[in-house]
């Protein structure tokens, strides 16, 4: 769209649409700051379902887990793939029950 490139803003699609964003500004800064605000002991799970959600799992660089929600396999940056309701439910619970733990 030329109204994006006259302002310095990207179109990326997703599933049902398409975003508008700023192009220096995305989903991996946010991921990159968490990261550096958080300690070394802090657990990070980042999870998306849709191409806006790559640079969140790039920025992770080994420093969390990334993971693709989504019913269908795509190639993706993730590290880990769940379906939803089922597989999503059963790692909440799964990540539930260990932070009870302590």
């Amino acid at each position: 769209m030329e109204i994006a490139g006259q302002h310095e803003l990207e179109l990326r699609p997703f599933d049902g649409g398409v975003e508008l964003r700023s192009a220096d500004v995305h989903k991996g800064l946010a991921v990159a700051r968490v990261l550096k605000e958080s300690s070394k002991e802090t657990r990070i799970f980042y999870l998306g379902d849709d191409q806006t959600d790559e640079d969140g799992f790039v920025a992770l660089e080994g420093n969390g887990i990334g993971i693709l929600v989504r019913p269908e396999y795509r190639e993706t940056q993730a590290d880990w793939w769940v379906r939803p309701p089922g597989e999503l439910l059963d790692f909440l619970n799964r990540v539930l029950v260990a932070i009870s733990k302590g």
